[in-house]
């Protein structure tokens, strides 16, 4: 499993590294804001303080189709971490799509053998959606990792019996 995260991770940065794919329509949107995002986090002048980059924040448009806030700040922290360009934007997703391997992992884990499992998740990461889907900073990712670890934490629960499966899911 980890051979295959790896190899995922690498060919991802490769890619990326690699690609001069247009950023148009729902792509060019979210990076848009998390441009404004990052800008409000972190500002390069003025004030610094919680305050104001909470009021920085709140003015930001979250344009139409309205999306969720949540991948436009993770977006803001990457860039911070690894600097401002598309490609670590796009780089994003990447930790997205393993987290969410790994979630199906253990998922299959639940009902399989472990080289059961792995093929599973090796099919479902070679998917032509999913793996090349993996390097366009879209929502769908963030949307299909929390519902990925929801329904594991949901399983772990044991029909509600595990109180902090539970208060995880």
């Amino acid at each position: 499993m980890i051979a295959l995260l790896v190899f995922h991770l690498c060919v991802n940065i490769w890619w990326l590294r690699v690609d001069n794919h247009a950023i148009e329509t729902d792509e060019e949107g979210h990076m848009i804001s998390a441009r404004q995002h990052y800008a409000a986090l972190f500002p390069f002048e003025g004030p610094r303080d919680i305050k104001s980059r909470l009021t920085a924040l709140s003015r930001i448009e979250l344009g139409i189709p309205a999306h969720p806030p949540l991948l436009h700040i993770l977006t803001a922290v990457v860039i911070r971490i690894l600097g401002y360009s598309t490609n670590t934007m796009a780089f994003t997703i990447t930790p997205l799509f393993l987290l969410s391997l790994l979630g199906c992992y253990l998922i299959a884990r639940l009902y399989l053998t472990d080289w059961e499992a792995l093929f599973t998740v090796s099919v479902v990461s070679f998917t032509p959606i999913m793996y090349a889907a993996s390097r366009y900073l879209m929502t769908d990712y963030l949307s299909m990792t929390l519902v990925v670890w929801a329904v594991y934490a949901l399983l772990r629960s044991q029909h509600f019996t595990k109180t902090r499966w539970a208060l995880l899911f």
